[in-house]
């Protein structure tokens, strides 16, 4: 049995109610795998490619996933509780955050019909905000939270989160051509990955890991007390830990506002730019110039 295939049973009897129907085998053969990755024009990872082989997803789930570390898990105000079956101001002790995770998945007998779902459900002819480029370019789309839209690159095997306003306005702030696959692959490969590969990212999702955005290792809920001990009371994790500044301000204050802003307001990357520079009584143009640093630093 495939470690993917492990994954999707574990995740069947943790949270049995995903599942209406009895999983089945996937259908998709050696062969499918290779007419996907043509039509792609790009070779699958893996575990990915293990993945598609294994079992026939439901095509949307939703799933519970946490974090822990400087960024998303410092920059939520709200957490999911599953026994208030919905969410909650994160207590002031908790290390770990959980947000809901719509999983999107495509289920094909064979690697044409695979394709056809995919560039119709990803890039579909009505959708005048999507960006073929990136399934040009080799990213997959395959999950989204909180704003953030979760892609696999075949290229490098890893997963990017981008915030979806964010990426919309690419070609706006960061002056991305979104139809040129070149610039639309430098843009994405300056951000962190969100998962070193889809084998974490399974993990993630079917099992209850918990994943430290600081280093890209998965822990187990019961773990978190230990690194809660490691890092009590210790300012250099909470607060500044790179000791990198910007105009008097501490690096990651910049970072958690540049996340939290967006996906709290639904202001624009524009919008938010001002706000903070307000907030943090700088100059439009300074945190525009802490803005161009963070993203050229990814």
């Amino acid at each position: 049995m495939s470690q993917a295939k492990n994954y999707i049973e574990l995740l069947q009897k943790r949270e049995p109610e995903l599942f209406p129907q009895p999983l089945k085998s996937s259908s998709l053969t050696d062969t499918d795998i290779a007419d996907i990755e043509k039509g792609l024009g790009y070779a699958l990872p893996e575990d990915y490619s293990e993945f598609l082989q294994s079992c026939q997803m439901p095509k949307e789930l939703t799933v519970i996933i946490g974090f822990c570390g400087d960024a998303y898990a410092a920059s939520f105000s709200e957490t999911y509780s599953k026994e208030a079956k919905g969410y909650i101001p994160v207590p002031d002790d908790d290390i770990a955050v959980f947000t809901e995770l719509e999983w999107h998945n495509i289920t094909a007998e064979d690697g044409e019909e695979f394709l056809k779902i995919l560039k119709e459900e990803q890039y579909p002819d009505n959708d005048n905000e999507a960006i073929p480029a990136l399934l040009k370019a080799g990213f997959l789309k395959i999950a989204e939270f909180d704003g953030y839209i979760i892609y696999l690159d075949l290229v490098q095997g890893c997963l990017y989160s981008i915030y979806h306003e964010e990426l919309h306005e690419m070609s706006i702030v960061d002056g991305v051509d979104n139809t040129n696959i070149e610039e639309v692959r430098e843009y994405m490969e300056n951000n962190t990955p969100l998962c070193n590969n889809f084998g974490d990212f399974l993990q993630v999702v079917c099992t209850g890991k918990i994943l430290n955005e600081n280093d890209g290792s998965l822990c187990d809920p019961e773990e978190l007390q230990d690194i809660g001990e490691e890092y009590e009371g210790s300012s250099e994790f909470f607060e500044n830990p790179s000791g990198e500044m910007f105009f008097g301000i501490p690096r990651e204050s910049f970072e958690k506002g540049f996340k939290l802003v967006p996906k709290e307001t639904g202001m624009s990357i524009e919008e938010t730019i001002e706000f903070m520079a307000e907030l943090m009584n700088i100059s439009k143009e300074q945190c525009r110039e802490v803005y161009d640093k963070l993203k050229g630093s990814k």
